[in-house]
């Protein structure tokens, strides 16, 4: 996940948790035929815990014990009365059960966004954010019907809610954390971030795929051409003599080399062979993904290359037996391009391009 999406789904987490503490400013204004009281989260937590330790302690629960404010247990207990003979006893759970339910979406929604870490495991809290707000919202819109319906006969025991603040203040929090998340989704925050190339720093991942979409365009076009260039310079050094090899060697000497290969990119990422330590002086890598472990150039007939090292020249021979095409560049800038059964001595700091230019070997 990217840096700027982590700090998004913190942003939406640490505002779900500030719209639960909401729930302790009142929430419910509570009116009796002479009586009324505001009644929070905080007063429910003390309200339970004291009635709860009052009836521990004498076995019983006086019917002038004071809830909240002047609000007492015998008020309580008229409405509960009242509800049984209305019948109402189910549709009382019901309504506590509705009420509670965007609580429960709001703790689910802030344990997995503090535990999300890409884009599949953001899509559950992100959901139930939105169930939460939109609870609340049909809560706030439909109260005077949800008390008809629901809790029907309430008014006739004398008993009548009222919303208060705490309510509005969690709905409009939990809709400002969902914002922030929606915010995230529309700008793609929360995918995975794009790596760079080891060896080109600022390169992509997405421009090495834009580049080889490119590539495989005009893939036929370029094997012609450069089969006919391959053919020609083949032609070239079967007429040249040996002396007339040596001599441009002679006149530009070669970049002695310390052995030493590594895979820079695409298949051959993560090799490094130290072939001067080697006791063959010899390595051979094949030119498809399912052939780089094989070492046998038998087996690997038209899909693998060797490369060997001379301790004495500090120089690289390469030979092509892969009908891939296998493009050299050399610190001197000259480049060769190898068919199967062709070989090239090159120097140090050379380049070999296998297939495409994604799979990349560099020759210390």
């Amino acid at each position: 996940m990217k840096s700027k999406g982590i700090l998004l789904k913190n942003t939406a987490a640490f505002l779900m948790v500030i719209a639960l503490l909401t729930l302790l400013l009142p929430c419910i204004n509570v009116t009796t035929q002479d009586k009324t009281a505001n009644i929070s989260g905080f007063d429910i937590l003390t309200a339970s815990a004291h009635t709860g330790y009052e009836y521990y302690k004498n076995g019983t629960i006086d019917e002038n014990y004071v809830i909240k404010g002047s609000l007492t247990w015998g008020d309580l207990k008229t409405g509960i009365h009242y509800a049984k003979e209305q019948e109402n006893i189910k549709q009382a759970e019901t309504a506590v059960v509705i009420s509670l339910l965007p609580i429960l979406f709001c703790i689910l929604a802030i344990i997995l966004l503090l535990t999300a870490f890409n884009k599949t495991t953001m899509f559950i809290p992100t959901m139930l954010t939105l169930l939460a707000v939109i609870e609340n919202i049909l809560l706030i819109q439909g109260f005077q019907g949800f008390q008809e319906k629901i809790l029907t006969g309430l008014e006739a025991s004398g008993i009548q809610l009222r919303l208060q603040v705490g309510i509005y203040a969690f709905t409009i929090i939990g809709a400002i954390a969902f914002l922030i998340l929606l915010f995230g989704w529309f700008t793609r925050s929360f995918s995975k971030p794009e790596q760079k190339d080891g060896d080109e720093g600022d390169s992509t991942r997405s421009r090495r795929n834009k580049k080889k979409a490119k590539d495989k365009k005009g893939k036929s076009g370029r094997r012609r051409r450069r089969r006919k260039k391959a053919k020609a310079k083949k032609e070239k050094r079967n007429k040249d003599t040996n002396t007339e090899e040596k001599q441009p060697e002679a006149t530009n000497p070669l970049l002695k080399a310390k052995g030493k290969l590594t895979g820079r990119s695409g298949i051959y990422e993560g090799i490094e062979i130290d072939l001067d330590s080697a006791e063959d002086k010899s390595v051979t890598l094949g030119t498809t993904k399912d052939t780089i472990g094989e070492k046998n150039p038998e087996k690997l007939d038209g899909k693998c290359l060797v490369i060997s090292y001379n301790s004495q020249r500090r120089l690289y021979e390469i030979t092509s037996h892969s009908r891939h095409n296998i493009a050299i560049r050399t610190a001197e800038g000259a480049q060769h391009l190898l068919e199967s059964g062709m070989k090239e001595t090159v120097g140090a700091d050379t380049r070999i391009y296998v297939g495409s230019t994604e799979n990349k070997i560099h020759l210390v």
